[in-house]
């Protein structure tokens, strides 16, 4: 969908339950398209005034280098006050096995700029892949040890 698409389901559905301040985005990824993720926080800023103020929302998104600083300061200046990150893993190696398109460093990058941008972070993680070695475990532990100022929530998953 476009991001007026998105923004006017929101303000419909924010009309129909006036006494909801928070909606939860349950869909694979709310940054599955970037620029409509990018519009969408434009019309929500453009109308914070309005009917808009009081009104925040979450969702899961993928880890990817176009959540840069600038757009998740622009998704907290529009009500965004959660991301979960599919990060599964602190190891490269199970990171490709898995089929994720991105870095550990991006992840790490955009873990800490979530966080910046005064948005909690959680981060999803399995453990017992089959290919996840001892070696790529504890890479997870210290991701997490490294960036534990960061992260807000861990969720596992236990293969």
């Amino acid at each position: 969908m476009s991001g007026r698409r998105i923004f006017n389901e929101f303000l419909h559905q924010s009309k129909i339950h006036k006494n909801v301040s928070h909606i939860r985005f349950v869909d694979l990824a709310i940054n599955s398209n970037i620029n409509a993720l990018s519009e969408f926080c434009d019309l929500m800023i453009e109308n914070r005034g309005n009917n808009m103020s009081g009104i925040y929302w979450s969702g899961d998104a993928i880890i990817h280098p176009g959540m840069t600083k600038e757009l998740l300061l622009k998704m907290s200046k529009a009500g965004c006050v959660g991301i979960g990150y599919g990060l599964e893993s602190g190891s490269e190696n199970v990171v490709k096995a898995i089929g994720k398109h991105f870095s550990i460093c991006t992840a790490e990058d955009v873990i800490r700029n979530t966080h910046n941008a005064n948005i909690k972070s959680s981060v999803n993680i399995i453990t017992g892949f089959p290919t996840e070695t001892e070696e790529d475990f504890e890479q997870t532990i210290k991701l997490i040890k490294r960036n534990r100022e960061y992260v807000d929530e861990i969720r596992l998953t236990f293969i």
